[in-house]
């Protein structure tokens, strides 16, 4: 089966419908050509490479979210077919593009998996529920390096610091029993610890981000720890105003000594005039 690709596909112009006819493209060389796609590292490069000008595509001006979903679906969906063909333990494939950087590695799960991606690095511990069971699992995980805009709507005061990242195990009935996050960034100057940063996760159901599920085991200068019990896209979230707390607290304090100095001045003046 061939598919022609038209000079108008390449345009900024691309239409949804176009748009996700592309996806499909490559879901369909995914599924017809796996041994292709697992054994081509160039292969498996060029249509991370398409994925990722279609993300571009997609967030500039002319978003559309379930296409922007469908890319990243079918990019992680290519990271775990591609991650398939490795041997346990063996080295890691990486898909790297300007918008998307993804990793997945295949090993035994009686062990616990550790990944990376850019700044953030990723452990994922595995309960005990099943037994020792020795199965075979592949972890993906990518980074999302475009800012997806209206499709990772943000709640009221909040940026995102650093990349969005999304973790996927396929393969295993095991149970997660912890996802820990490292990121290389952390609270700034003059914040609360608590205020300033906030773990969350991208609920595919709600459209929301939300803290359900997700904690920060700790944070300093230098590094944040989040821990979530369940897989997704996560996010580390900072407050935009974190000091702003901080600061009422220091004018009412200010207040109230001015106040406690302005009564002394005017008991003192009282006795002087008496």
């Amino acid at each position: 089966r061939v598919h022609v690709l038209k000079k108008e596909h390449c345009t900024a112009n691309v239409s949804t419908e176009i748009k996700n006819e592309l996806i499909a493209i490559i879901n369909a060389t995914i599924d017809v050509t796996p041994d292709a796609t697992f054994e081509d590292d160039q292969l498996v490069q060029r249509l991370a490479v398409i994925l990722s000008k279609l993300l571009n595509l997609t967030s500039v001006g002319d978003i559309d979210c379930d296409v922007v979903d469908g890319i990243l679906m079918v990019f992680d969906e290519l990271l775990a077919r591609s991650g398939s063909n490795l041997v346990p333990s063996e080295k890691a494939i990486e898909l790297v593009t300007s918008n998307l950087l993804g990793k997945a590695m295949t090993q035994f799960i009686d062990g616990n998996f550790a990944g990376s991606s850019k700044d953030v690095g990723a452990q994922i511990n595995f309960s005990d529920d099943n037994g020792p069971a020795r199965q075979t699992s592949i972890l993906s995980i990518f980074t999302i390096l475009t800012d997806l805009g209206d499709c990772r709507t943000l709640p009221p005061g909040f940026t995102i610091e650093g990349e969005t990242t999304s973790i996927t195990v396929r393969g295993s009935n095991a149970t997660i029993a912890e996802v820990i996050l490292r990121y290389s960034q952390g609270q700034e100057e003059g914040c609360e610890k608590d205020r300033g940063l906030s773990c969350q996760f991208w609920n595919a159901t709600t459209k929301k981000w939300s803290t359900e599920g997700c904690w920060m085991t700790s944070s300093n200068d230098t590094e944040t720890v989040c821990t979530c019990n369940h897989l997704t896209e996560f996010a580390l979230l900072r407050e935009r105003d974190c000091t702003e707390g901080n600061d009422e607290e220091l004018r009412l304090i200010v207040y109230l000594v001015l106040s406690g100095l302005y009564a002394l001045l005017f008991i003192y003046a009282l006795l002087v005039m008496w």
